[in-house]
């Protein structure tokens, strides 16, 4: 599952990490897996909190898409969420994550720039473009 987390000020929270499959430090949206007998509104409000600190006073289910089909069967669930509350993230362990807030207005020159080239998380842009203009 995926979150486009959204501030007041129109700003999208990104998390920067290192992934070893890429072997480089990337710029996503905050993600997770859903535990087992979790829904996936659920494991969002959970991961969003946990990576970043913020929880949301409102939800929205943008859809779903699946990551390399012909090797796995990685559903992945898309939320928005905005009317952020700021707090503390609590990493699990082994994870160094910076979190980040980027102007919704400067999201495309971002993934121009090759700043943000997360397959996840460029997909999670498409699907929220339909709510959010201004993002792609």
């Amino acid at each position: 599952m995926i979150i486009i987390a959204i501030s007041e000020e129109e700003d999208v929270v990104f998390v920067r990490q290192y992934r070893a499959g890429a072997g480089e430090i990337m710029t996503e949206l905050p993600a997770g897996y859903i535990d087992k007998g979790e829904k996936p509104e659920q494991a969002a409000k959970r991961e969003l909190l946990e990576e970043t600190g913020f929880e949301a006073r409102r939800w929205m289910r943008l859809g779903d898409f699946t990551c390399m089909p012909g090797k796995t069967r990685n559903r992945v669930h898309c939320f928005l969420a905005e009317g952020l509350k700021e707090g503390k993230p609590s990493f699990d362990e082994g994870e160094d994550i910076e979190v980040l807030k980027i102007p919704i207005k400067r999201i495309s020159s971002e993934i121009e720039r090759g700043k943000i080239r997360c397959a996840e998380t460029l997909a999670a842009l498409v699907l929220a473009k339909k709510y959010i203009p201004d993002i792609l």
